[in-house]
């Protein structure tokens, strides 16, 4: 992975999916593990401007996953957001 390189990028998108719900003997990866990535961010910025929305349980994925290693440095994450009211 280390030849795909990203450069810092910036989105505006609204992304809606599943979840693999915490339990008291797993964690799901929460909102830091809701996008994947797969370059090598290095010290890149990777900014959302929108939404990121768990409207149900994963019917694919379980707690049961093994967690794998990391391949590549992970973007630092921009969220911006505006809350609901």
């Amino acid at each position: 992975m280390s030849s795909r390189v990203a450069s810092s990028t910036t989105v505006n998108t609204a992304i809606v999916a599943g979840n693999v719900p915490t339990t008291s003997s797993s964690y799901s990866g929460g909102i830091e593990n809701f996008t994947r990535f797969h370059e090598d961010w290095g010290s890149a910025y990777f900014t959302i401007y929108g939404a990121l929305a768990l409207l149900f349980d994963s019917e694919q994925a379980d707690p049961s996953v093994v967690q794998c290693e990391l391949q590549s440095a992970l973007p630092s994450l921009v969220l911006r957001y505006q809350s609901a009211k």
